[in-house]
């Protein structure tokens, strides 16, 4: 495997003092630089947009590592995922001024109903055990589709429109039903699909560490064009700030 250089993002990022791990010494001064090293991928993405996708990543990573430094009650306590994808939402819009981030945010502008939906083949659908009941329809080809009406986790877009499509993420705690993960993965790809609806230029899939797995890495897989161009690890550094906390706690 080859090696490829380090990756600096030039983007500078607020964020209010109260916030640890990503937070400066004041809020007028800008969340520093830091290198990401990326594992080699094929370019599945225009070059041009490469250095797009890394800054964006970079606002998530800092979201993610904000989210384990203030709210691993959360997580120790195998918390629902709506409470914990509500956190990531509130520290992703330090990161994204004039666009929304919204939880669960099932309207489409473009949609026939007005709602999210995504379409699988009947065969396929039946082939991944998706965990959903859906509609019967029919394309203009002929043939036969499932279609399944979804809420993504958080979006950062504009409301009313598509044209402002930025980000897509689905949540995990890891361990879950494999069907799940894997339906989270095929929507992911529909979401970043440039043919279909959405159009959104990068999807993540984050799998949060919790419980008694506390320790473990957040591992969090980028989708792009409708594939997966990377999967990432990012350690958990607040585990000692946890286990202090528990210390605590039984006291």
């Amino acid at each position: 495997m080859h090696k490829i250089p380090a990756i600096q993002s030039d983007s500078t990022f607020f964020v209010p003092v109260a916030m640890s791990t990503c937070t400066t010494k004041s809020i007028n001064q800008p969340y520093p630089k830091r290198e990401i090293l990326m594992t080699p991928v094929e370019p599945l993405i225009e070059s041009n947009r490469t250095h797009d996708i890394f800054a964006d990543f970079h606002k998530v990573e800092c979201a993610i590592r904000l989210l384990l430094s203030n709210d691993n009650y959360l997580l120790r306590k195998s918390c629902s995922e709506r409470s914990i994808t509500h956190k990531l939402a509130q520290y992703l819009e330090y990161h994204y001024n004039g666009l929304d981030v919204d939880c669960e945010y099932n309207l489409n502008i473009s949609g026939s109903r007005g709602k999210k939906s995504i379409q699988f083949l009947e065969h396929r659908f039946h082939e991944l055990s998706i965990p959903r009941r859906g509609r019967a329809i029919q394309n203009e080809f002929g043939d036969d589709l499932i279609e399944i009406c979804v809420s993504p986790d958080v979006i950062i877009h504009k409301r009313g429109t598509n044209s402002k499509n930025t980000a897509i993420i689905e949540v995990k705690k890891q361990g879950g039903r494999d069907e799940e993960y894997q339906f989270d993965r095929e929507k992911l790809a529909f979401y970043t699909d440039q043919k279909c609806d959405f159009r959104y230029p990068i999807g993540y899939l984050i799998n949060l560490p919790h419980g008694k797995e506390l320790s473990k890495a957040v591992e969090v897989i980028l989708y792009s064009n409708g594939v997966q161009i990377e999967s990432i690890s990012l350690p958990n550094d607040q585990v000692g700030n946890t286990l202090a906390a528990q210390a605590s706690e039984s006291t």
